[in-house]
């Protein structure tokens, strides 16, 4: 409901008056564009989840290299950090990590991961991301500089509908336009791969998150 009532007050807002700087337009239209793709991602979360609960979503499991997805999705969200004035950094591995999965729900886990670190994290801040191997599983780490969560909201963070928004805000406000679904599919992601999300920490500096995934030895993909 709340990307739907941004929308709508910022669109009354504009017709509303007769006068207004381009400078005004251009950070209506660019508060419409942000509500509206933050709409659009918890529609498509909403329609993956309903599937995976009717029994009716097959994972796709094949090979591909996970430090290219991991790539690909942080150049997907560069100009949203952009937007909001934050720092983007991603660590590049050395060498190809093969990985044998469903490619378009890693994307959906890392990008929910990387949407949540950037709305909650003041202008000014910065996001980093980092993705290594030992000899067991691939850790994907995505660190923030926002505020953190309350420590009696963090046993809850991954639980379906459950928003801190209170406890992490940006510039002191609360964004509230999410409905809390994105670290819990992305929780869900991970534990069909066999892996898991953690909360690393959240505190004063930042929050802290690992996608943890099993590692294996498998045969590259056929081109």
């Amino acid at each position: 409901r709340t990307p739907v009532a941004i929308v709508c007050g910022e669109s009354e807002v504009a017709l509303s008056q007769a006068l207004r700087s381009a400078e005004e337009y251009r950070e209506s239209l660019s508060i419409l564009n942000d509500e509206g793709r933050r709409l659009t991602h918890i529609v498509e979360d909403l329609f993956l989840l309903a599937r995976a609960d009717a029994g009716q979503y097959r994972p796709s499991f094949t090979p591909f290299y996970l430090d290219e997805t991991v790539g690909e999705c942080v150049r997907a969200v560069r100009s949203l950090a952009t937007q909001h004035e934050l720092e983007l950094h991603y660590r590049q591995p050395e060498g190809e990590m093969l990985f044998r999965g469903d490619e378009g729900l890693i994307r959906r886990m890392l990008l929910n991961l990387l949407d949540n670190a950037i709305k909650y994290t003041p202008r000014g801040g910065q996001v980093r991301v980092e993705l290594e191997r030992d000899d067991a599983s691939y850790r994907i780490n995505i660190t923030d500089t926002g505020t953190g969560i309350q420590t009696e909201a963090q046993p809850h963070i991954f639980e379906r509908f459950y928003r801190a928004d209170k406890a992490r805000s940006r510039n002191g406000e609360t964004d509230g336009s999410g409905a809390g679904l994105g670290l819990a599919i992305a929780q869900w992601v991970a534990e069909i791969h066999g892996g898991r999300i953690a909360l690393v920490r959240s505190d004063k500096s930042g929050t802290a998150f690992a996608a943890i995934l099993p590692a294996a030895d498998i045969a590259p993909p056929v081109l």
